[in-house]
């Protein structure tokens, strides 16, 4: 199916045109939102490390997935926990504790900072959240390829 291609250059050659499009889309958010004045490096590092995760996880479950239909049925919990747990965080403690360790939680910790215009918008935590997501995506994502690979 992909002979010409190797699989580094597939992987690449899929989440190139998805990242780009959510960079621009976050790009376009910004004046679109009515901030300005932020850290506008930070944001966009920020945001692109969150898109990779997230185009990362979505790799992830459609190689999980038997079809395509059941694709948007494993995704569904999977989008819910990661998008609204940030979002609850504010009204339970406990959320708000488990917000910290999801990519989703750094990122919004990081922009709710950026829009206050905190000096330090970053923590240390938080890069070590985006990180640990990031290699731990990526390493299922191995896993997910070698156990149920596009020519398998």
């Amino acid at each position: 199916m992909t002979s010409s291609v190797n699989k580094v250059e597939f992987f690449v050659g899929s989440l190139l045109p998805a990242l780009i499009l959510m960079i621009i889309v976050n790009l376009i958010i910004l004046p679109l939102s009515g901030t300005d004045g932020i850290n506008i490096p930070i944001y966009v590092l920020s945001t692109t490390v969150a898109s990779m995760i997230t185009v990362i996880l979505g790799f992830v479950i459609g190689l999980l997935a038997k079809n395509q239909m059941s694709t948007s049925l494993i995704s569904t919990p999977f989008m819910l926990i990661f998008l609204l747990l940030p979002m609850f965080s504010t009204f339970n403690e406990g959320l708000a504790f488990v917000s910290r360790f999801i990519y989703t939680g750094a990122l919004n910790s990081i922009l709710q900072k950026l829009v206050a215009h905190d000096s330090y918008p970053v923590t240390i935590e938080n890069i070590l959240v985006m990180a640990a997501w990031l290699i731990i995506s990526i390493v299922v994502f191995i896993i997910a390829y070698r156990k149920n690979g596009i020519d398998k």
